[in-house]
Formats: C-alpha cells, structure tokens, sequence
C-alpha cells in the first residue's frame, strides 16, 4: 500500500504494507502468510540486476617486471592495435578504493583516510543498491535535493526484518546506504511520510523481530539522523501495514488504520503535528471503517486540497474517498463504491503526479489473494479511474507485485522533471522503476514506465545488416539520425546511407553521389552550417583524408586532398558544440596506419574551412593538453566548466597503452583542460567506447552537463557497464554484467547518437561484442530515469 498528501509543486510518497486475509489476520497468520514462498518466489531477484554501481571490470594480466604488465589481446583486426600496458602516459585503470566503505569515491585521499560521505551520491555511492525487499518503508525528503529515504522492510522471500536506512537520488538513479549513529530497531510495515512543516520524514509502528510497535522516528537528511519521538498521553496504538501520508490543510501527517493486536483491523485515525505530537481524530459518518493495506495519496485538484483513499484489506473493498479534516473532525466522501474503474484490491501503491495533479495506482493483491499488474489514473467523476497503458506496445513495465513503496518526486528546481519512482515489492524483488509524468496527456501519448537506467532494444521491420564502425548522427536538418558505411561481418568496408525514425525504424537511402565505402569514419551534425560533416576513416590499406556534407538525403563531396585540412586519419574524435556562439565542429588526434600511430592535433570546421590551432600560434590553451591518442569517445556537453564545451574520455597513445582520463574542451577560451587522472571513481582505462550527450542529466547532482558513456575495449576485456557525467564527477548507472534495464551487453566500436533537438533518449547500434568483434547489428535507445 503506497501513501501520500503533500501541497502543490511537492511531492508525494508512501508507506508499503503487507499481504493480509479479507476478514482480519492473527500475528500467527500474518507471519505465516509473509512466510510463503509462493507468494515471494519471484522476489528473489537482485537489485543489482537493473542498476547500481559495480567495483569495477577484471581482465587478465601478466608480468612484465618491474611494476610493469602486458595485457593481451585476442584481436584479428590487422588496424585494432590492442596489446596495450594498461596505463601509458596517461592511462591506468582504475581501481577501487583504498576503503571499502566509500566505493566509488572520487578523492583518493578521502578514501585512503577512511572518510567519506555517505549521503553524497557524488562522492560515497555503494556497490550495490537495496538488497531486494518487501514491506519497506519510503518518503520523499523535502526541501533536500530531492533525496528520497527508505528504511527496512522485510528480505525478499523471509520475515528477516532489515534496519538499514538509504537514500534515492532521482537526479542520477543511485541509492546511498545511510549510517547514522542512532537508527530505529529493525522492522517492515511501518508508515512513513514527509512532514513539510518541520522539513522531516516521521515513521511509525510496524512490525519488528519481537512483534508489533508503537514508536515514532524522525529522520533529517541534512545530518543523515534519526531522532526518537517520546510519545506521552494519548498515542497510537502498535500496529502495522497502516497508512500514512502529509496534509497540507492541517499542516500535519495522517496515520489511518492498520493491523493491530490480536490481528485486529483498525479504523482509527491520527495526526502528528510539528511540536505538538499526536492526537486523536474523530471521524463523522459515513467514514470508510477499519481497514489495513489502504492505498491513499494527497490529491488537489479545482483549488481544492483532500486525500483520497482507495481499496484496503478486512474486506472485499473497490471503493474509493475523500477525507478533509476540520476543526478536530474528520470528513469522509464517499466518491464511488463498486464501480471505480479499478477492481478490489489492497496492498496497492498510490502516488500524486504534482505537475499534472492526477493520482496513479499500480498493482495490489486481488480479493482472491493474486498479485496485480494494473495501472490507473485518477480522474474523478464520473470515470474515476482510468486504465493506463505504455506509450508503446512492447514498453517494459513492471510485474505484478504487492508490498511495493512508491513515492511522487518533484523539485522546485524547473530543470528537473517530475516522475513517480516506485521500489521493490514481493513479486518485484527489489528493481527501482520510474514514470515519467504528464498523466493529464495520458489517453493520447501515455507515459512510458521506464526502469532505471534503462536500455530498451528497439525491434526495427527493417533490420541493418551485421556491422561495426559506421559513422551516425542526428541530423537537425532533416530530422532523423542518418547512419554511414562502418564493417561487415566479414570486415570489408560498407558505402551505404540509412536513415532512422521513431515511427519507421530503419530506411535505406539511395543518394546519386557517396562516400566511398570506409569504416572508422568521423561523423557529426554540423549544426552552424545546418547540414551533417563527415571526415576521414578507411577501406584496408586505404585511409581517406575528404571532407563531405549530407543534407535532404544527399551526400555533396567538399574538400578532397587539396587545400587546408587535417590529414587523412581514422578512429579520430569529432563533434560540434550545439550550444557555442560559432557553433564550430571540433576534430581531435585519431591515427594514420603504423606511420602516424596517432595524432594530437586540434582542428575546427566552419562554413566550409578547417582551421588548425596550436600552442605556437597563440590559438591554444592547455591545461594541460590531452596527449595524442585514437579510438577515445567524444560529446558535447553544454555548458562544461561554466562555458561551451565538449567532454572525451579514453583512448589509446602512440604506444597504444590504453587512456582512462577525461578532458574537457572549453570552446570559448580554445582550452583543453583535464578533469581527472585515472583514479577510482571514474571508469577504468579503454578505447573505443561510446559517449554521448544525454540532455536530461543537465544539471544535476551539482553539475553542469550531462552525458552517457558505456562500453569499450582493453585487451581481451569488453566492457558492458555505463556511466554518468555530470559535469563534475563521474557516476555509475549500470553494472559490468548488466540484466534488466542494463541488459544491453558488452561492446565496443558501437554507433551512439542522441535522437531528437532536445534529446528524449540516446540511440545504440551494433558494435563488436568480443575482443576479435563479433559483429552486431541490434538497435537499443537509453533512456535516462
């Protein structure tokens, strides 16, 4: 059962419950029902199978002597040089930390003192998220970056009841253990909410190892603490699976119901007051009556402030009301009784979607003891609820589960958007799933459950052949990504022109001029000159050193090998600032067969010109400059380091020792300037990954840009994980070996582009998925939480 009531532009969040019989339930028949594997069989599954940091990717290394390794490689491409050292000038691997306990610590030195923070999700994230659980507890914390807190609940599968405390940052998708001096004993079903007022989330009761409880905790984020409240005179009873949420009119949290003891079903009703502790509502008739299990969330909707409570156990209940609290009483209205749109159920989630000011439900467990996977939207009389469906046939979305929590999150930051993030649950193991809101637009493009982190495959009707290395891009002109040449499955060189919808997947072009066929190749949307550039790359022995423009579906051949331009290379890094006010395109390094083993000359493209700059010429700056070096991954990321920029990551150096530092290319000043040193917490040295802008981490977490890298080669090891950048610290989302909304698997040399002006996700396709690359030609599309 979720739970929630918070003032407009809040946020609402909710209390899980648990499974109980229709009639009331014993603690013997309660601990039984929460005991049965049937029921909790598909709970077992691991958090860490859709997202979550992990401590880094193994590879197999022998001595060298001295402090020196040799890692080997297993490659057949004659061109991929890959018998690196793992480190080079400015290579290195990576690592964890010297302390255990702040894995993914950005500062070494903070790590190696054994202190770190463990509520930063930039500088203490875990390795693991929440083990998977049911019966949890979880509030949205208010006014404090957005940061949602959880505590207990029961281990997937067992009545072990849990007392660990984290943290969600929807910002980034990451959980953070919390380790306060002080916690609550262990337990599940306990009510949480938020308290606006006081700025603090109150959690009562539940039921702990020795039986049901009756306390009350406050928990302030900003310390990371948890404060015991000393109830005296009239106070709520112990009980569990009640239900609790924040009212705004009242300035106070409201607890209802439960299960108390004996089994008994309670109807009681509550409200915690900032200072003034708990008192005792009475209820006028009709009121809704004793119930467990409810599902209620704060709702405004007309200028008009209630909460709305649906469904609940000790009963077959599909009805659904409206409470308002006045002068010390409570008023119940009753909106609808059987015929709500939504069938009987309790152990549901609810939660308000502020931006559009609906309320969501999802799952329970039916009147015959089944777990549900239905969704609904509120929308009042006479409808009231509304089934939902995914925007798209063949969306993930979560399973049928009961025992979930879920909570509505919302920032008064505009830059931030607002979505439902729903936890764990006994059919759901412990998976962290979002919506993403405009419920109000539901009917005509309905949202789309999105899990976090999520790589979603994209079945096309017109698949493209088995390839690695094209060249993709969005093209803002003609408004759709176009795709050139790249590998076969044979490794011969391809010439063809694809394009990509949405709506119609892959298309082959037919242009009357080309590229010649060539792979390695450079490509990006030129967006000063309105139309696609495409530089370089190489057939065999063949390295090309043209320039070529595609627009309205033709390729125009610009410069040939006359004139001023960078030499004929591949495997280099372009891309064009969008945000700049010359908005040119950027070529770093890349490599010319054995004779330039790699390059580290910048160069810039505008209407038609290539401009070298240098150090000697005064066009120059670095801080320092990154070292010559082919096969890194390179994006725009707007507004990196306070100015205009691009981010690359990685790479291999004349010596072909593989690179894991990041640089920043600030187009305003022509600066290079370097972010970080290989170091643990940022993502271990390799070539040939993909990196690309992802315009939804803009901003968040404290920094200024956003962008998604995943995959890469180092020797024999191909990477699958995924990080963050948010334009200060690096940050893991998906794990080396990643299942679920991860499961895009390991690769490199893949395509990546982002789709659309203002990016909704960012498109995959192909790559190598061995070290000799094995070539694919799958389509994925990530979305970000």
């Amino acid at each position: 059962m979720a739970l929630m009531l918070l003032p407009p532009g809040a946020t609402a969040q909710s209390t899980a419950t648990r499974h109980g019989s229709q009639t009331g339930m014993s603690n013997a028949a309660s601990t039984q029902l929460a005991e049965g594997a049937q029921a909790m069989a598909s709970a077992e599954k691991s958090l860490a199978a859709g997202s979550g940091p992990a401590d880094g990717s193994s590879m197999t290394c022998s001595s060298t002597g001295g402090t020196s390794a040799s890692c080997s490689a297993a490659s057949t491409d004659p061109l991929m040089l890959d018998n690196g050292t793992g480190g080079g000038d400015s290579g290195g691997t990576g690592g964890d930390p010297v302390n255990p306990n702040c894995e993914g610590t950005i500062n070494a030195t903070i790590a190696a003192a054994g202190v770190c923070d463990p509520k930063n999700p930039l500088q203490g994230a875990p390795a693991d998220p929440p083990s998977a659980r049911y019966g949890s507890s979880m509030a949205f914390v208010p006014y404090a970056n957005g940061e949602v807190v959880l505590f207990g609940g029961y281990t997937a599968g067992t009545t072990n009841v849990l007392g660990d405390t984290w943290t969600f940052h929807p910002q980034t998708g990451t959980w953070t253990q919390i380790t306060p001096g002080t916690v609550p004993p262990a337990r599940a079903f306990a009510s949480m909410a938020s308290n606006w007022f006081g700025q603090y989330v109150v959690m009562f009761g539940g039921r702990g190892s020795s039986g049901l409880l009756s306390d009350t905790w406050l928990f302030d984020v900003t310390p990371g603490n948890w404060q015991s409240f000393s109830c005296s005179g009239s106070c709520p009873s112990a009980r569990e699976n009640a239900s609790m949420d924040y009212d705004s009119n009242q300035a106070a949290n409201i607890l209802y119901g439960g299960i108390g003891s004996g089994g008994h079903t309670l109807g009681d009703l509550w409200t915690y007051k900032n200072g003034n502790g708990w008192t005792s509502i009475s209820q006028v008739s009709p009121n809704p009556g004793s119930r467990y299990s409810v599902a209620m969330a704060f709702n405004y909707q007309s200028g008009q402030f209630w909460t709305l409570l649906f469904g609940g156990g000790g009963g077959s209940f599909a009805d659904a009301w409206n409470l308002t609290i006045s002068n010390g009483y409570a008023h119940w209205t009753q909106q609808c009784t059987t015929t709500c749109g939504a069938s009987a159920r309790y152990d549901a989630v609810m939660g308000w979607d502020p931006t559009d000011q609906h309320v969501f439900l999802f799952g329970g467990v039916s009147g015959s003891g089944a777990d549900l996977g239905d969704a609904y939207w509120w929308v009042g009389s006479p409808t009231y609820w509304s089934s939902y469906t995914p925007a798209f046939t063949g969306d993930p979305a979560p399973s049928a589960r009961s025992s979930a929590t879920m909570y509505s999150f919302n920032t008064f930051n505009n830059s931030l958007q607002n979505m439902l993030v729903m936890f764990g649950g006994d059919a759901g193991s412990g998976e962290t799933w979002e919506i993403g809101g405009n419920l109000t637009n539901a009917i005509a493009n309905a949202p789309t459950w999105v899990q976090v982190g999520t790589y979603k495959q994209i079945q096309s009707s017109t698949p493209l052949s088995v390839r690695s290395d094209a060249a993709m891009t969005w093209d803002a002109h003609d408004s759709y990504v176009v795709l050139f040449g790249g590998q076969s499955s044979t490794g011969a060189a391809l010439g063809d022109t694809w394009k990509y919808t949405t709506s119609g997947g892959w298309t082959q072009l037919s242009p009357s001029t080309s590229p010649a066929a060539r792979y390695y190749s450079m490509m990006f949307n030129d967006w000063g000159d309105s139309y696609v550039l495409l530089f370089g790359g190489v057939s065999g022995t063949t390295v090309f050193p043209d320039t070529w423009k595609f627009s309205g579906g033709s390729w125009t051949r610009l410069q040939g090998g006359s004139g001023t331009h960078p030499s004929g290379r591949y495997w280099a890094m372009m891309a064009d600032e969008v945000q700049s006010s010359t908005q040119d395109v950027l070529l770093f390094g890349g490599r010319n067969t054995s004779t330039n083993p790699a390059y580290g000359d910048t160069w810039t493209y505008h209407a038609g010109t290539w401009t070298q700059h240098t150090q000697a010429l005064g066009t120059l700056r670095c801080k320092p400059c990154p070292v010559a070096r082919y096969g890194a991954a390179i994006t725009p990321d707007v507004d990196l380091n306070g100015s205009d920029g691009l981010l690359m990551f990685g790479g291999q150096d004349v010596n072909n020792h593989y690179l894991g530092d990041t640089f920043g290319f600030d187009y305003l000043h022509a600066t290079w300037f370097q972010f970080f040193t290989p170091s643990a917490g940022t993502p271990t040295a390799r070539s040939h990954p993909s990196l690309q802008f992802n315009a939804w981490y803009f901003g968040l977490g404290g920094g200024d840009g956003g962008a998604i890298l995943t995959g890469g080669v180092m020797g024999s090891t191909v990477f699958g994980e995924s990080w963050v950048f948010n334009g200060n610290v690096w940050i893991q989302v998906c794990p080396a070996s990643g299942t679920g909304a991860c499961s895009m698997g390991s690769r490199w040399s893949a395509s990546i582009t982002f789709y659309g002006i203002n990016p909704t996700y960012v498109l995959v396709f192909g790559g190598c998925s061995t070290s000799s690359c094995t070539r694919l030609n799958d389509d994925w599309k990530y979305t970000a939480p």
